[in-house]
């Protein structure tokens, strides 16, 4: 996952008038689909979609204003944390969720 610093208004209610645009990537060759969702869309198991890249990473970027995030990737109907994200949180089910924190 990378954070780059753009700030730009956006209309969803996940980011404020000052959003930083996230990129959320997950390198998955095999998969024929990858959806993102987590707490930032009420985890949606329609997810967001992500689209595959020739190198097989598959990326989709997202605008979050300044809190922290817990998400998870759909890759073709299973719930996978983000290998590249150490962070993490147990959830309520006791299973673990990716976390990210976005900064001010």
């Amino acid at each position: 996952m990378a954070i780059k610093t753009t700030t730009k208004k956006c209309a969803t209610s996940c980011c404020g008038p000052k959003a930083k645009k996230i990129t959320f990537q997950l390198s998955a060759a095999n998969a024929t689909s990858v959806l993102l969702t987590g707490d930032f869309n009420a985890w949606s198991q329609a997810g967001l979609k992500m689209k595959k890249e020739k190198n097989g990473v598959w990326k989709t970027d997202l605008e979050l204003s300044a809190g922290r995030y817990e998400y998870k990737f759909v890759v073709d109907g299973k719930w996978w944390t983000d290998p590249a994200n150490k962070h993490t949180a147990v959830n309520s089910f006791g299973d673990t969720n990716s976390v990210i924190e976005v900064a001010a």
